[in-house]
This record gives C-alpha cells, structure tokens and sequence, in this order.
C-alpha cells in the first residue's frame, strides 16, 4: 500500500471530505486529490503536517508501520514528544528537569552552558 493510499485511508476514516481535509492543512482539495490518485507524492512538510494536525504517527503514514495514530496526549510533556517526536530517553531527560528543585536546575542550567560553550 502507498502513502497515497493511506493518506485517502485516514481522511475517511476521519470522515472528512477532500475539502475539509484540505482546509485544515491549509492546501487546495485537487492537492489532496492528486495525492489520493498517486499522480503526486506528498513532500516532507505536508507528511508533517498531516501528522500534527490529525495526530498521526509518521511511520503508518510514510511506510505503513504501526498503529494509524498516537496515542492521546496527555498533558504537556506528552504534547511535546508528539510534536517535537521526542524519543523516550529525551522525554526522561525532560521530565528529570522538571523534577529538579530550583537550586538543581541552576546548576543544570550553568553546567549546560559550560558544555555547550566549549
């Protein structure tokens, strides 16, 4: 199955029209027809759009692996792993900071700046 196929997948299983689907991604309804038709490939941005917006995990949508969509998110870290595809060692990172007292994150933030200075 191609990209193009599962882009026409998701939208009705979304049960939106070419139209609608392309209003919230901000292109044109013959775009979306002609990636649904395969007579164009979608570029790296509108891949990435179509993940954002409809919450889909890139990897169905590139190459058909995996579950169609993410998982909810839950608050704000999650938000920004979904966003930003933060894999789970840099989502630890992230939430070890936010677990520091503020007298810690100085110290992280000061040695941080020293690494990335030198």
């Amino acid at each position: 199955m191609s990209i193009n196929e599962r882009i026409k997948i998701l939208r009705n299983e979304l049960n939106l029209t070419q139209t609608e689907f392309a209003d919230r991604l901000g292109l044109s309804q013959n775009a979306i027809a002609r990636y649904e038709n395969g007579d164009r490939n979608p570029g790296g941005q509108t891949i990435k759009s179509i993940c954002r917006e409809f919450n889909v995990n890139v990897l169905w949508l590139e190459k058909g692996e995996g579950e169609m969509f993410l998982p909810e998110a839950e608050g704000l870290l999650d938000e920004l792993a979904v966003q930003y595809n933060l894999n789970d060692t840099e989502i630890k990172i992230l939430q070890n900071y936010l677990e520091l007292s503020e007298k810690d994150r100085s110290t992280y933030i000061e040695l941080m700046k020293n690494m990335f200075n030198n």
